[in-house]
């Protein structure tokens, strides 16, 4: 069964702070998508990337990018 997520609107507040993508079939090569977009964001502080289909590969490249980002949170 899906789940429905509400969504709330922002109110005039343009800054994402948190990404939740878990069960999206996101394979090493998102991850790596995901990792160059990381790279020049400078507002996201949380990503969970839970139940994908990333690998090793996918993961050291998101870790990269993430560890170069005081505070960040990234779940896998």
């Amino acid at each position: 069964p899906q789940r429905r997520v509400p969504m709330y609107s922002a109110h005039g507040n343009t800054t994402l702070w948190g990404l939740i993508l878990g069960e999206n079939q996101i394979t090493d090569a998102g991850a790596q998508a995901l990792a160059t977009a990381l790279d020049v964001n400078t507002t996201l502080q949380m990503l969970f990337l839970g139940k994908n289909q990333i690998t090793d590969v996918g993961a050291q490249a998101l870790k990269a990018v993430c560890n170069r980002k005081d505070g960040f949170k990234l779940y896998l």
